[in-house]
Order: structure tokens, then C-alpha cells, then sequence
């Protein structure tokens, strides 16, 4: 293990576009004295963000994760018999009620039931339950912020799903996808900083808000969670390779200066473009106290640093306060499939409402990212720190409590989050275009009942424009609540967005819907399934439910969506449960993969090579796959992206040999061998010769 512990000097640099002193005043400001301050109004504007650059607190190697979940399961933590609300902080929702109740969103998709043609469940089993978060981490919290991603190792053919939840983390191997194996029991989600970086604030602080991605062109897993305990940090690993249960990079950022800034509600994107890729972060910021909305924070982190392990990965913080303090929940756009052209800026979200942000009519903005790696101050966020584009989008009413969402057998109502995009925003490259796909939470009548309102936005690659192509609020006229969403498209244009549901008559429950690209636009007339049926309801007086849900899709076939949420079994305060599914379209063609394979010999001896590492990297020159021959000198890649690869091997001790234009064929396995030549060391010699 090899670990590293430093403070870099955290530089505030302000970039600006006047010269004028009480501009320049404004900007200098603390944020130590910001954070007292009450919400600020748009005379707080000044039209310039500040970008600040920050380094790592720590950073570590860490033993395998296998190792720690193990060390973990041995010594389980004490367990609190006190449930905790997790705190969810959001702006105050003054002049939300104003609203005519009587306004329902527009564009009501279908009111009536649709018909049942959506694709059943091929994975359906059991995720992660507050029972393993009391056991692991020592308390009982709720929501459970269900989340996680499907990836897949080429090295071994195995395929894994990675969710954390809350406080704990698991996986399971989903090779085959109805006999789950358990990858990773039960693990607190700060044993990997706890083990690799002891004393660091996040060992010391298992807060939750995390997010799981499988980083496709990397074949890496990146994971992250807050820490709020003792000030606000963000912590992130980045796995050593696509099996999570192997060694991590560790990574301990403050947030800001650490202290003054609560980075609430942290969503992530994988963006791996040569120039721009980052892992890009959003934040709701307040002040340490969480009495005071302090605007929107974006992100970026040094992914190509951070793949190798390299401690001086940057973090370049764009804080919108300075901009519009009624900037409100962005999401960075997470990518599925194959990259944009490269060049590409990373994509950031969000989705308005006229009277809740105070940013006009309803609408969608996006903003584009462009860190600058070699000189982190100069990037830029958007124009200005204001969106590149604005897009309107059909009128849309949110709904009139915060808590609508009614149970079965108790007066107790859910709470919907109906004041932000839902995650993710998940784009795809479709060549002539590239879509972007999100969902929200909003009022679907005149009364009280949530809908799922989805878009998908469009961008010209070529100008880099954006349209809005399909918009709809998905309500069918059955008195069902839908919210909680998460939406994701498949790499032939099919949709399918998951999320709960519920009504007076239903517990709380987990279904999904879809369209087929050949469907009418902004319908989803594929129909509805039920992937878990709840059996009970949540109590308490906070009615906390979710925070946010995951689609994702398979990176192997580009078809297989996996989706994971919450339900409850046994009505009651903590006894959430979670659940993990998967379906495919049979209308999609999974992704042509053939495979590749070969030895590595020395040139001279012909003796097989070990531990040769062997790199593949795709015509994009993003794609990269890795893999290690084994006592016989012989590596594989199974099931990868058919195309052409430069492939490289190198071991200590012998001449680096590459081969460019490596075919692999759909279906095929192509064998590329190498011969290394091992170095030649001259020792000097010194002949003394007697004067």
C-alpha cells in the first residue's frame, strides 16, 4: 500500500471581465463570510464565476477491496437503535404555493393505460436493505439514495453490478444474470479510505450521497460520498481495474475551503474526451449551518491523472454564487457508449421551472465545461458561468407540497423531490446526433398527483446546437403517484426510464416504462411493468423517500438496461429495502465483440513472460483495455468492441513492443503474440593500472 498525505496550497482565483473596483470587491469576498450570509436575490449578481483549483488532502493506494470487505465483515460495527433522517437541503420553496393548484404540467403522454408490450425482467433480486447498513455502518438512515452501475471486466469475461446505498456499499458478479454471486459483501462505505487512509476526513466520515459509475472507455469503477463530519470534503476512488473487488486510487478533497461551503447532494458524469474528459460534479452548496442556499457548484476532476494514480489530480471548481445564486440541482451528463468526437466540452444540466428558480419561463439549460489541464485557472464554465443554451420546454407545474405522495394505511405522504432534474442526465452518440436523456417530477392533474415528465434533448455535433426532441409527462389516468425517475436510452435510440409508484391504494413500488425509437415521439406506448411490488409503507413525520434512483445500461451490449430503487416489505420507519432488475428490447442488436488473445515470449530465450502488461487502445484513441498474461505468458480480451487496436506489451526488464491495426472481427479471436528482447546492462570495468 503506498500512501501519500499532503495539504497543496489551495489557489482562489477569480476570473472576471471588468476592471471595475466594487465588482472586483464582490468577488474577493471570504466564503467564511458569505456563509452567514441569508439567500442572496439577483442584485447579488456579478456575472463572473470563480474558478477555484484544488488539490488533494490525501491520497492512497489501497489494498484490495476484497481484503478490506473481509477485515470489515469481522469486526461489524456497534449498532444505533436511533434512525436518522438523512438531511436533504433545498431552496426555500417561497412562491412555489402561489401557483394555481388548478395548472397541470402540459403534454399529459397517455391517459389511459398503454399497452403492455414492455420486456420482462431478465436479473430481478434482492440490493441492499437498512438491516446491512445497521450492521456495517452502526446506524439505521433513511432515504437509502439507491444507486448503482453495471460494468464488465474484458480481462476475465465477468460482469458486475456495484450499487451503494446510503452508508454501504456491495457487488455481485451478474455474468449470468439470473444466479447473482456475491462480489463484495456488505462494506462500509469509508472501510476503503479508512484502510488506506487512516486519520484522513474521509476515513473519519461516513456520510452517504454517493454515487457509483463505470467509467466504459477506462474499464475502471469510480465511486464516490460526501463527508460533512468536521467540514466538508468529497471523497473518490477510482478502481486499478474493472474488477471492484481489486486495489483503488484514493482521493480526500476538501470542498472549497472546507469548510464554509456544504457540498450537498454531489451527482457525477464520466466525460473521457482527450482534451476536455473529466469526472465532472455537481453540488447544491449552503453554508455550514444548511440555513442558507448558496447556488450551484460544477466540477471537474482530473480523470486521466486520477487513472493512473497520480496524487496531484486537480479539482476545478466553478461556484455559480458568484454568477446567479438562482442557479439551482445541475447534473453533469454522464456518458453511455462510444464518445462524442473529440473535442467535445463536458455537458452539464438543469431543468427549470418559472416561479421555483425565478429564471423565467420554463426551460432547460446546458452548459459546456472546458477545464484546462495544464492551467486549471483558465477554464471556463459555460459563457460566463451563465448556460451556452437556453431551451424552452412545454410548460410544466410542480407540485403543491413538498410531501404528496400517499401510502396505503397511514396518513403519512412521501416526499416526491419534485424541485430538480432527476438522476441521470445520460447522453449517447448516435453519429448524426447525440442524445440526452432526463426526467423530473411533476404535477400530472389539478390536484396533488405526481407524474414523470421526461425529455430528450438533441445536440448537432456539428455546430453544437441543441434541440428539444420528445417531451412528456408520463401520467396515466389511473390515480397512480409516479416520481422518483431515472431514464436511459439504448444504443439503438429505444427508452426506458424506471421509478416508484404508488397511490392510495398501492405501497410504494418499483416499475418501469419504455418506448421503441420507431414509436410516435414523446410517447411511451411500450407500457408499464412492475419490477418489485411493495407490500408495506414508510412512517415517521419526514416521509423521506429515495432522493434518486439509477438506470444504466450494459457497456458490453449497449442494450441490457439495469435499474435499482427502493420499496418497503414490512411497513415501517427504516425498513427499506432495496432492488436490483434488468430487461432488454429484443428489438436491439447488441454491440459486435470479437476477442482477442495472444502470448508473450522473450525473443531470446522463448520462455514464457508473466506479468506482462498488455494495452489495447481503440481508433478513437479513448477506448482502453487492459490485461495481464498469466504464468504461461498468455492474456486475453474477451467480448470487445470489434475494430481495429494498437496493442502494446511491456515487462520489466525487457524492450516495450507494440502492434498497430489489430483487427478484431465480430465473433472472432484474434491472436496477436509478441516477442520482448530483454535489456542489455553494461557494467563498467576499471582496470587499475600502477602509475
Amino acid at each position: 500500500m503506498h500512501s501519500i498525505r499532503h495539504r497543496y496550497v489551495t489557489r482562489l482565483i477569480v476570473l472576471c471581465l471588468t476592471a471595475l473596483a466594487p465588482v472586483a470587491l464582490a468577488l474577493v469576498v471570504s466564503p467564511t463570510a458569505l456563509a452567514g450570509r441569508p439567500q442572496a436575490g439577483p442584485a447579488a449578481r456579478v456575472n463572473a464565476p470563480a474558478i477555484t483549483v484544488i488539490y488533494p488532502d490525501a491520497f492512497a493506494t489501497s489494498a484490495p477491496l476484497s481484503m478490506i470487505a473481509a477485515q470489515a465483515a469481522a469486526s461489524p460495527a456497534n449498532a444505533s437503535s436511533t434512525p436518522v433522517a438523512r438531511t436533504v437541503l433545498r431552496r426555500a420553496l417561497a412562491g412555489v404555493s402561489a401557483r394555481p393548484v388548478a395548472e397541470p404540467s402540459a403534454m399529459l403522454d397517455q391517459p389511459h393505460a398503454p399497452a403492455a408490450n414492455m420486456p420482462g425482467l431478465i436479473a430481478n433480486f434482492e440490493g441492499a436493505s437498512n438491516l446491512e447498513n445497521q450492521s456495517v455502518a452502526g446506524r439505521l438512515v433513511y432515504p437509502p439514495d439507491p444507486n448503482g452501475d453495471i460494468g464488465y471486466d474484458p480481462a476475465t469475461g465477468r460482469k458486475y453490478y456495484f450499487e451503494w446505498v446510503n452508508l454501504h456499499y456491495n457487488a455481485w458478479d451478474v455474468t449470468d444474470p439470473l444466479a447473482p454471486v456475491v462480489a463484495l459483501p456488505a462494506t462500509a462505505g469509508n472501510a476503503l479510505w479508512a484502510e488506506g487512509l487512516p486519520g484522513s476526513r474521509c476515513a473519519l466520515s461516513n456520510s452517504g450521497d454517493p454515487i457509483v459509475l463505470f467509467d466504459e472507455q477506462a474499464h475502471r469503477w469510480f465511486i464516490s460520498q460526501f463527508a460533512i463530519t468536521g467540514g466538508f470534503h468529497q471523497c473518490v476512488a477510482v478502481s486499478q481495474t474493472a474488477d471492484p473487488a481489486g486495489a483503488w486510487y484514493l482521493y480526500d478533497y476538501p470542498y472549497l475551503d472546507g469548510a464554509s461551503w456544504f457540498n450537498d447532494y454531489p451527482k457525477f458524469g464520466v466525460w473521457p474526451d482527450p482534451q476536455y474528459g473529466a469526472y465532472y460534479m455537481t453540488v447544491n452548496q449552503f453554508n455550514s449551518s444548511g440555513t442558507a442556499y448558496l447556488g450551484a457548484g460544477a466540477a471537474a476532476f482530473d480523470r486521466q491523472r486520477m487513472l493512473v494514480g497520480d496524487p496531484s489530480a486537480a479539482l476545478i471548481v466553478s461556484n455559480l454564487y458568484y454568477v446567479n445564486p438562482n442557479y439551482y440541482s445541475l447534473l453533469p451528463v454522464d456518458l453511455d457508449g462510444p464518445p462524442p468526437p473529440a473535442g467535445t466540452p463536458g455537458l452539464f444540466l438543469s431543468v427549470d421551472d418559472d416561479v421555483f428558480n425565478g429564471l423565467g419561463a420554463d426551460a432547460a439549460r446546458v452548459w459546456e465545461f472546458r477545464p484546462n489541464w495544464a492551467n486549471p485557472p483558465a477554464s471556463t464554465f459555460g459563457i460566463n458561468g451563465n448556460p451556452n443554451y437556453t431551451l424552452p420546454v412545454a410548460s410544466f407545474a410542480l407540485l403543491p407540497c413538498a410531501n404528496c405522495i400517499p401510502q396505503p394505511g397511514t396518513p403519512v405522504k412521501l416526499d416526491a423531490l419534485g424541485d430538480r432534474a432527476m438522476y441521470r442526465a445520460a447522453l449517447r452518440d448516435f453519429g448524426g446526433h447525440q442524445s440526452l436523456v432526463v426526467n423530473e417530477t411533476v404535477l400530472a392533474d389539478g390536484v396533488d398527483r405526481a407524474g414523470v415528465r421526461w425529455y430528450e434533448f438533441q445536440r448537432n455535433p456539428s455546430d453544437g446546437s441543441w434541440s428539444v426532441a420528445q417531451q412528456s409527462t408520463y401520467a396515466p389516468a389511473d390515480g397512480i403517484y409516479r416520481w422518483m425517475g431515472s431514464a436511459a436510452m439504448d444504443r439503438q435510440g429505444n427508452l426506458a426510464i424506471g421509478y416508484s409508484a404508488g397511490s392510495t391504494t398501492l405501497y410504494p413500488s418499483i416499475r418501469y416504462a419504455g418506448r421503441l425509437v420507431s414509436d410516435t415521439l414523446s410517447t411511451l406506448p411500450q407500457g408499464e411493468m412492475t419490477m418489485t411490488a411493495g407490500s408495506g409503507y414508510q412512517s415517521g413525520q419526514y416521509g423521506r423517500w429515495g432522493d434518486y434512483s439509477m438506470m444504466g445500461v450494459d457497456p458490453q451490449d449497449g442494450c441490457t438496461f439495469w435499474y435499482t430503487n427502493e420499496y418497503i416489505q414490512t411497513s415501517g420507519l427504516v425498513n427499506w429495502q432495496t432492488r436490483i432488475g434488468s430487461f432488454k428490447f429484443p428489438e436491439c442488436m447488441p454491440y459486435a465483440v470479437g476477442s482477442l488473445t495472444g502470448t508473450v515470449i522473450s525473443a531470446v530465450t522463448g520462455n514464457p513472460i508473466s506479468g506482462t502488461h498488455v494495452i489495447a487502445v481503440d481508433a478513437s484513441g479513448i477506448g482502453v483495455l487492459t490485461a495481464q498474461t498469466n504464468g504461461s505468458g498468455t492474456y486475453r480480451l474477451v467480448g470487445i468492441p470489434a475494430g481495429a487496436y494498437t496493442v502494446t506489451a511491456s515487462a520489466g526488464g525487457y524492450s516495450t513492443a507494440s502492434a498497430p491495426g489489430v483487427p478484431v472481427t465480430a465473433t472472432l479471436t484474434t491472436v496477436q503474440n509478441f516477442g520482448l528482447a530483454s535489456w542489455v546492462y553494461f557494467v563498467p570495468i576499471f582496470i587499475y593500472v600502477p602509475p
